[in-house]
């Protein structure tokens, strides 16, 4: 490796570098990440005279021997940078579902009653398995003012043999698509605790579901709302829960599969809205 002699240091240079040039290209990279490596060839050129300039080395110098420097490649640092970027995002995604689950004890129906309703919105949602047969059910109660609202229900056949848990988020995942553009707050009512945890698991069985029902979340809450989400246990007196219960329940008995749902890596489809 040659041997500069004179002049600012390797570290200074290496400083210089990383402060002017590659901080533009960090800052582009979930930009720059859909180019293919080829378009970013101008940007590797400019990097590899950068290492010439800092080591002092000739033309011929090879790539591999600058890497010293510790400056991974181009399309290497836009992954690097993206990857950190796309987990900053999903940490302020659970961050913001680290919403506490409140439970309900006593007369759920008197406790229901006390949440506000002026421009919000009550989401009652219930999975159902029939032997080998699984549906949900949503009933959305939209308020526009304190005695005045509109109902508006949903239920859906999920293909055979989906867990009780999944059937669940389903039904939350149906019904916050449901309100996603409506602009209000919305409280979610759900009677299986399993269902929620994976709203705030890093690592739920169905990823791709949790994930999906965290977007509509985060969707709603761009919009300047909140989403609530509350355990509430069956049958204590709240009937609109019992409701998306009957829904749940006819929807196992529809002829054709609504939702097909496979967990694992290949994640949920959904069939008609």
């Amino acid at each position: 490796m040659a041997n500069r002699g004179s002049g600012a240091g390797i570290p200074v240079l290496r400083m210089v570098y990383i402060s002017t040039v590659r901080s533009v290209i960090d800052y582009a990279a979930p930009v720059l990440i859909n180019y293919p490596e080829r378009d970013l060839r101008s940007l590797e050129v400019l990097q590899n005279q950068a290492m010439r300039i800092i080591l002092g080395c000739s033309k011929s110098t090879r790539i591999e021997l600058m890497r010293e420097l510790n400056l991974p490649s181009i399309a290497d640092r836009i992954n690097e940078i993206t990857a950190i970027a796309a987990v900053l995002m999903i940490r302020r995604v659970e961050n913001a579902l680290k919403m506490a689950v409140d439970k309900f004890s006593g007369n759920g129906g008197a406790s229901v009653n006390k949440l506000p309703k002026c421009n919000a919105i009550h989401m009652y949602c219930f999975g159902s398995v029939n032997g080998v047969r699984v549906g949900c059910g949503v009933i959305v109660r939209e308020y526009y003012e304190e005695n005045v609202s509109v109902d508006e229900i949903m239920y859906k056949r999920i293909e055979d043999r989906t867990s009780t848990t999944d059937a669940e988020l389903h039904a939350i995942h149906e019904g916050l698509k449901l309100v996603k553009n409506k602009r209000k707050d919305v409280f979610v009512f759900v009677d299986c605790q399993s269902a929620l945890l994976p709203l705030n698991s890093k690592s739920p069985v169905n990823i791709d579901l949790a994930n999906g029902c965290k977007e509509l979340v985060c969707a709603i809450e761009r919009n300047g709302n909140f989403v609530h989400f509350f355990w509430v246990p069956s049958h204590v007196g709240i009937d609109l829960n019992e409701v998306a219960d009957e829904l749940a329940k006819d929807a196992t008995n529809k002829e054709d599969v609504d939702i097909e749902s496979t967990t694992g890596v290949h994640g949920p489809s959904y069939g008609p809205d």
